[in-house]
């Protein structure tokens, strides 16, 4: 009867895409996960002749979980001390764990981090906003990495914007100072590497974030929509990885 119900649930969610909307199909370990993506967001391969100002951005990647501790998975992350202090290898069944303890599975220096997880199951969600603040520069309006971790696999998700952080200069004068000319020897360095403006108020990246996730009116409509669209593609992931029970 469960699987029947499911099958139905299957059909609906298909019947119910949005032709316009593109849908990422993932294949791992024998199985295929169909993932609606919200109106307005592409994959970064298939983006070519799309317009940056009014799209945001979604790609992807696979890696055993095992990488957690040999790579840093795939060399993008500082896998938290929990982690590598305590495990020579990680399993799902570690991350599971220590997620419950509230052990965060990245701890990257210089950047700000907000993070959830969700369980469910047989497997789990780590979500994550990480904007740089090393040099106490804001880039761009930051990005969301996503990571779902099931059997042996890890399914990591970046959702990201094209669109360069002058556009909005005039609008985030709040947390940003638009002036180069002010920044220090040592942060005007460091923002010839990490390209933005630095920020005008101590903590001002978790108060962006904040202000994003609060809808707060201030905040130029696409910045608002850049939280919204992520909460959908976020309910979009959770049922794809349901449904392909």
């Amino acid at each position: 009867m469960l699987k029947i119900h499911k099958l139905i649930i299957f059909f609906l969610f298909f019947f119910c895409l949005d032709l316009f909307a593109e849908n990422l199909v993932i294949s791992a370990s024998g199985k295929v996960y169909t993932l609606k993506l919200p109106e307005n967001i592409v994959t970064s391969t298939t983006s070519e002749n799309v317009s940056e100002e009014n799209s945001y951005f979604i790609s992807y990647e696979i890696f055993p979980i095992s990488d957690f501790i040999k790579n840093g998975l795939g060399k993008k992350f500082y896998t938290a001390k929990y982690y590598y202090k305590n495990f020579k290898t990680v399993t799902y069944e570690n991350l599971e764990n220590g997620l419950e303890k509230e052990n965060p599975l990245i701890n990257d220096p210089g950047v700000y981090e907000c993070w959830t997880n969700q369980s469910f199951d047989d497997f789990l969600i780590f979500d994550i906003y990480q904007n740089k603040i090393l040099g106490s520069v804001m880039d761009s309006i930051g990005w969301y990495q996503t990571l779902v971790c099931k059997d042996d696999n890890v399914f990591l998700f970046c959702f990201y914007s094209r669109r360069p952080i002058d556009d909005f200069i005039s609008s985030l004068s709040k947390y940003l100072k638009p002036n180069r000319k002010t920044q220090g020897k040592a942060v005007a360095s460091d923002a010839e590497i990490f390209p933005g403006f630095p920020y005008a108020v101590y903590n001002a990246p978790k108060i962006f974030y904040e202000d994003m996730k609060n809808q707060n009116s201030d905040l130029p409509e696409y910045i608002r929509n850049f939280h919204t669209l992520h909460e959908k593609f976020l309910s979009n992931l959770v049922e794809s990885f349901y449904l392909s029970e």
